[in-house]
């Protein structure tokens, strides 16, 4: 999901950098600026832009970490608290994972 969710996100994000890099291309050689000058601001225009992207992704990867991270605590401390009530009962909490009948 986070494969999809990134590639689908890099390409909306470089389709609008090209858009717009695209369009400072055509303002520059209609302006009166040096075309080395242009091709220098719209190189670090892109690599501006890559670093946003790969800071974003970056971002976006640690706070699905931390989410799932935060959730496996949940489970734990939720199972945690059942075994601790059925043992309160004197019972004890199957372990296994398979839900085979008796």
């Amino acid at each position: 999901m986070l494969e999809r969710v990134s590639i689908t996100y890099f390409i909306l994000s470089e389709s609008c950098s090209i858009f717009s890099l695209a369009s400072d291309w055509n303002y520059f050689t209609k302006s009166q600026i040096d075309p080395d000058e242009a091709r220098r601001i719209l190189a670090r225009e892109k690599k501006a832009s890559a670093e946003y992207y790969s800071n974003t992704l970056k971002r976006h990867t640690l706070v699905l970490k931390k989410r799932d991270l935060m959730r496996r605590k949940a489970e734990e401390e939720k199972k945690k608290t059942i075994s601790r009530l059925l043992a309160a009962e004197g019972l004890e909490l199957d372990d296994s994972d398979s839900d085979e009948a008796l």
